[in-house]
């Protein structure tokens, strides 16, 4: 939380201005604007990985036979648009369900000044862990799950069709994201370098070949940056 600009706690580390209301703000104004941060954040996050998927729906559509076949093709631009809009409408409620969470997180820090101390150590614990969770078997199947609903097209053309298609993938997604949302919560929503490795880490693990050394790969440097980055500065100061 030291690398996202705010309010000071007690022991020094600040917190996102974002999770606060301020200058005579409502809850509900400061709620709206977290979930508009948040959109404009994950969406270009997450669209790198997302479209070879959404994608794949077009080309079901268009591939049906018989009956379907002209309806599929005609639906078959519209399908990708749909299946988008579920998509990210899963990871937009999923910051709207953040928001409290953080809110009552920060207003514990913010009125316990002992455990505010412990930020540091709680934001390396996190970073750690997230970076670990890339080495499971756990992680293994989330990926293989998104990678299972990409190839799940049998249902007959349909919106419908298509927007529950979005929502299972956004669904996936946010399972298999789970680690590197905490990690991106705790070391800075709106700090571009964290958001540009995030994104990079997030699109390899989905599109390279390779699945597990990628994941390898981004765990291990997640635990190095941890312990060089967040680990250094508190043991030398």
């Amino acid at each position: 939380m030291a690398a996202m600009s705010g309010m000071t706690l007690p022991g020094g580390t600040t917190h996102s201005m974002q999770w606060t209301p301020m200058h005579g703000a409502s809850w509900s104004g400061t709620a709206r604007a977290f979930v508009t941060m948040w959109s404009s954040m994950m969406i270009p996050m997450m669209l790198p990985s997302a479209v070879p998927a959404l994608w794949r729906v077009r080309d079901a559509f268009e591939r049906r036979d018989g009956v379907g076949k002209v309806y599929g093709r005609a639906l078959a631009p519209a399908s990708v648009v749909l299946a988008a809009v579920a998509y990210f409408a899963v990871w937009i409620a999923l910051g709207a369900a953040l928001f409290p969470v953080g809110a009552l997180a920060v207003a514990l820090l913010r009125q316990a000044p002992t455990l505010a101390h412990t930020v540091p150590a709680l934001t390396v614990a996190i970073v750690v862990a997230g970076g670990t969770i890339q080495f499971t078997t756990w992680k293994g199947r989330r990926l293989d799950a998104c990678r299972r609903v990409h190839g799940n097209h049998a249902h007959a053309p349909s919106a419908s069709n298509a927007l529950r298609f979005g929502v299972r993938l956004g669904g996936h997604c946010v399972a298999s994201c789970a680690n590197w949302t905490a990690i991106l919560l705790v070391c800075g929503m709106t700090d571009p370098a964290a958001m540009l490795a995030v994104t990079g880490a997030i699109t390899a693990e989905r599109l390279v070949p390779h699945t597990q050394c990628i994941r390898r790969l981004t765990g291990g440097v997640a635990i190095a940056v941890a312990i060089v980055v967040l680990v250094v500065p508190i043991v030398g100061g």
